[in-house]
């Protein structure tokens, strides 16, 4: 398997650090809210692909009994001294994990693009446990497999996502009208979107 050259890349990570320090972008404010109204108090929380540091760290160390930091870069251990593990997510292991550290959470946002894993699956599974999986998706275009990045953001596995959301009833906004949608063909390519497993009858 093939990964996206931002999972192998330590010059990569550290560009997108810095430029965060420098400064954060809207979609870093609507990520801020989403972790706010969606994240429960008192999770065990995995943050994966957490990078060297994001304008939301703070938050989720605040809201979370405990957080694991997992990432690829070998830099991880020394930006979260404590929580942070190097770590190449697949099929097997993320589920190996999420037992393991009986985990309550799952956050990842600038990542699941880049992230080679049966995202489907993984949302039906944190649904029947759960979970609360928050994660930002964009959708790119098909000539977007050449770079390696996740098939669930590009052609047919954009509708496999969806159809997993709406059979839930999953909440998911759109970031560029800061609505909620609930159709399909309200999902573009351009597009990014936030969602999260935590049902809405439970808010």
């Amino acid at each position: 398997m093939k990964y996206h050259k931002y999972t192998t890349s330590e010059y990569l990570n550290l560009k997108w650090f810095i430029k965060r320090i420098i400064k954060s972008n809207y979609l870093d404010q609507q990520i801020l809210e989403h972790i706010s109204k969606f994240l429960e108090e008192d999770s065990v929380s995995l943050n994966l692909g957490c990078g060297y540091w994001t304008p939301y760290d703070f938050v989720i160390r605040r809201k979370s009994r405990k957080v694991i930091n997992l990432d690829t870069s070998y830099l991880v251990r020394l930006f979260h001294i404590y929580s942070g593990k190097r770590c190449v997510v697949n099929d097997d292991n993320i589920y190996e994990l999420i037992m393991e550290y009986k985990i309550g959470a799952i956050l990842s946002f600038h990542s699941i693009s880049f992230i080679q894993i049966d995202l489907p699956k993984l949302i039906n599974y944190c649904v029947e446990k759960k979970i609360v999986f928050l994660f930002d998706w964009s959708i790119l275009s098909d000539e977007m497999h050449k770079e390696n990045f996740s098939k669930y953001c590009y052609g047919e596995g954009v509708f496999e996502v969806f159809e997993i959301i709406e059979r839930h009833n999953l909440f998911i906004m759109d970031t560029k009208s800061n609505k909620r949608i609930f159709n399909r063909n309200e999902i573009n390519v351009g597009g990014r979107y936030l969602v999260s497993t935590q049902l809405i009858s439970s808010n």
